[in-house]
């Protein structure tokens, strides 16, 4: 009882990406399968016929259509960020 051991932390790493640590990556692929899911049910559910071409168009344009904005408001965050530390360290200066 007494020794208490961490847990283990599990990674998720493809083509060098972690997506355990990358938010916009791993909601991008949740949004993609779930859209390239339902849209291929839809499609066969009503016109009967295989819906494999219009799925992975749907998680396609699903993954890239929400991972690069995401990335993109990521970038310009960091980047506001970088810019206003100076300000901030010279803040704290000042109040010291």
């Amino acid at each position: 009882m007494g020794d208490l051991e961490e847990p283990v932390k599990r990674k998720l790493v493809i083509f060098g990406l972690d997506f355990s640590k990358d938010p916009c990556a791993r909601n991008s692929l949740i949004y993609g399968i779930s859209s390239g899911l339902v849209a291929g049910i839809v499609y066969n559910i009503f016109w009967r016929k295989n819906p494999f071409n219009l799925a992975m168009v749907g998680f396609g344009v699903a993954l890239f259509g929400s991972y690069l904005p995401c990335k993109y408001i990521q970038y310009k965050n960091e980047k506001f960020k970088k810019d206003l530390e100076p300000f901030v360290s010279l803040k704290v200066k000042k109040i010291r």
